[in-house]
């Protein structure tokens, strides 16, 4: 490897940093939009705490905001997958409780990203 080969190594790796800075900011959401079977049903300020209960396929979600964090914090699903999901608080997370058909997105003003792959 010659010492240009190094340089170059170097500012690549330096350039890719600075860009993963400066073009992947998620950013903090604002609302809490819930949704039954594909539909919005609430949209839901992230800066005040609450609690929120949505009666999905199976029964009832309950779904808490703390502190700008929202997260399933009990449903009827079997393996409660969607409670251990954990906290949202970046636009553009989700949460979805697939076997009661409820999911959860967190949004803000301005979102950053252009396009989702799952």
């Amino acid at each position: 490897m010659t010492k240009g080969d190094r340089v170059v190594i170097a500012v690549v790796t330096l350039l890719v940093a600075l860009l993963y800075g400066l073009l992947w900011n998620r950013g903090e959401g604002q609302w809490l939009e819930v949704a039954r079977g594909g539909e919005v049903v609430a949209r839901l300020d992230l800066t005040q705490n609450q609690e929120f209960h949505v009666r999905g396929l199976l029964g009832e979600s309950v779904i808490q905001i703390r502190d700008g964090n929202a997260a399933f914090v009990d449903s009827p699903c079997p393996e409660k997958l969607c409670v251990r999901t954990g906290h949202l608080h970046h636009a553009g997370e989700t949460s979805v409780c697939l076997p009661n058909g409820i999911s959860l997105r967190v949004v803000a003003e301005n979102t950053v990203y252009d396009a989702m792959n799952f």
